[in-house]
């Protein structure tokens, strides 16, 4: 008699039926119909999916796993983005989430990626799992009819195929000089182009024969003939772009309330402004695990007029690698990263201890700037002497880390 062989717990959705399974899955969690379900997983390369699996083989939970990046100091660090994390009702309560998550953590670590990042429904489950707070995510939303801009001395134009290369190279330009923003990948370009519903027109500002502005707008319909517009981005590389996207958004203004966009409280766009004429809300915090500490640290940019030396003291439960004593040295803005053998993490041995002492959920506020060392201890966090924490708030300084995709 042959032996039946059980599935592994965790890995990549097997099949279409179990894809299908998944899928009807995460419209019960996020309160979507069945046929809008399936409609998303059909967008969603099925390699991506992971599944978390009962002894018998039975789908409990599963979620997206993407390759991404984010832009930290001018260079793009490796990011394994999580998304659609669903467990089915009856099996809630029974760890199934955290395993999932851990099991998810693992294999990007197995594969070399530093971080992690995900939009969280719940900041407690995330946190068991080593991820913590670290950027935001906000909607800007424009007063057209109070605009009353009308300057175009950049050419502006519908945007056709031809120029897909050329507004994703500028995207990435813009990318690299904010912090935590997305390195997008085809998924999070169809999400720009196509988005849940409907299609997003195109637009780019054309400058002796360069494009160094586009724009991606939906129009949202309102009540009485009037709509919103809803920018799916928006992307300008210097002020006379800005001022071609914004006038062509005012020139709406006759029907048009509002554009909306996903943007910072430091946007370029807003300062371009004549008055005040916006709003801006927070929209989504995002979560960061640092995956691989060393790997995270020497991946990133730094800024270039600081040489100095920091320890750090890193607390990991679920990968033990993170788990020590580092040496960070930075100089022109590269970083060298030394594993101190022998040492162990833990809180500081002495009054001279000079390390900053941390669990991993506290690395990930502090590497990405969301909060400063000072602020971290405050939280508990993070603890050192006052030399330490003046010299990580110097090393790693930087814009408040945005992210303007969802995924």
């Amino acid at each position: 008699m042959a032996r039946r062989t059980i599935p592994p717990i965790y890995g990549t959705l097997r099949d279409e039926a179990e894809r299908t399974a998944y899928a009807d899955l995460i419209a019960q969690c996020f309160g979507m119909s069945v046929d809008e379900g399936r409609k998303w997983r059909a967008r969603t390369e099925p390699e991506r999916l992971r599944g978390w699996r009962d002894a018998r083989g039975r789908l409990l939970g599963g979620l997206n796993l993407l390759q991404l990046g984010q832009w930290y100091g001018g260079r793009c660090v490796p990011m394994g983005g999580i998304s659609a994390v669903g467990v089915l009702p009856e099996a809630r309560g029974r760890g199934v989430a955290r395993a999932l998550m851990d099991a998810a953590v693992r294999e990007l670590a197995a594969a070399g990626t530093p971080l992690s990042t995900l939009y969280p429904a719940t900041t407690a489950l995330y946190r068991q799992s080593g991820y913590e707070l670290a950027g935001s995510r906000y909607e800007v939303s424009l007063d057209l009819p109070r605009l009353r801009l009308h300057e175009r001395r950049a050419r502006l134009r519908p945007a056709t195929a031809a120029d897909a290369p050329a507004i994703e190279a500028l995207a990435a330009r813009y990318a690299a000089l904010r912090n935590g923003q997305a390195r997008r990948d085809a998924y999070l370009w169809k999400r720009v182009r196509s988005p849940r519903v409907g299609e997003a027109t195109g637009y780019v500002v054309e400058e002796r024969g360069a494009i160094t502005g586009h724009v991606y707008v939906q129009r949202m319909p309102l009540t009485g003939g009037h709509y919103d517009l809803s920018l799916t981005d928006v992307c300008a590389l210097d002020a006379p772009a800005a001022r071609a996207i914004l006038s062509f958004l005012a020139g709406h203004a006759t029907l048009a309330d509002h554009a909306l966009f996903a943007g910072s409280p430091a946007d370029a766009l807003l300062a371009l402004l004549p008055e005040r004429h916006y709003a801006l809300r927070l929209q989504d915090p995002w979560m960061t695990r640092i995956v691989d500490v060393r790997g995270a640290l020497l991946a990133r940019g730094w800024p270039t007029g600081v040489r100095a030396e920091l320890l750090l003291s890193v607390s990991d439960e679920l990968l033990t690698a993170n788990h020590g004593r580092f040496r960070l040295a930075v100089s022109g803005g590269e970083a060298r990263v030394t594993r101190l053998p022998g040492a162990r993490a833990g809180g500081p041995k002495s009054a001279r201890d000079a390390a900053l002492h941390m669990h991993i959920r506290g690395l990930a506020p502090l590497y990405t700037g969301h909060m400063s060392p000072h602020e971290l201890e405050l939280a508990g966090l993070l603890t050192g002497p006052p030399a330490a924490l003046d010299l990580a708030a110097t090393l790693f300084a930087g814009p408040a880390p945005t992210m303007s995709d969802m995924f």
